[in-house]
């Protein structure tokens, strides 16, 4: 919910903050550009589409396999 406790004309519904889902699985190194003090501009490109809660969920699980996969390859 908004933290504010703001709610529309009526009263009775409350606004809330969509899910954020940053999808970084098909970011290639290709795609990212170094950061220093020297870059002073950066092209951004940004789609905001509807996700569908059974592709969030697979995605999802994929991305948190792959951290814990790096995790215990980590550890030994």
């Amino acid at each position: 919910m908004e933290a504010s406790g703001a709610r529309d004309g009526s009263g009775q519904n409350g606004w809330y903050y969509p899910v954020l889902f940053v999808n970084t699985f098909w970011q290639l190194r290709t795609h990212m550009i170094a950061l220093n003090s020297t870059v002073t501009t950066l092209p951004i490109h940004i789609n905001l589409n509807n996700l569908a809660n059974w592709k969030f969920s697979i995605l999802a699980s994929m991305d948190e396999g792959a951290k814990q996969t790096a995790r215990n390859a980590a550890q030994g």
